[in-house]
């Protein structure tokens, strides 16, 4: 992952795959019985914004309310 903040801050390449990491930690989580370094509500709040784009992106970009 990289790319440039909204401030122009670059961010530098990261070398390791995040997704992996993350699942790896959900599965410790869930072995150790602990909480998930990322919550479930996170992942629904991704979606819901996921969801807002497909949706604006059928009706001529028009603006979605989350």
């Amino acid at each position: 992952m990289q790319g440039t903040t909204s401030d122009g801050t670059r961010l530098p390449p990261d070398p390791t795959d995040q997704q992996a990491r993350q699942m790896e930690n959900d599965a410790r989580a869930i072995k150790n019985d602990n909480a998930p370094l990322v919550p479930g509500r996170e992942g629904l709040a991704d979606i819901r914004v996921v969801r807002a784009i497909m949706k604006s992106s059928t009706n001529d970009g028009a603006r979605m309310e989350l």
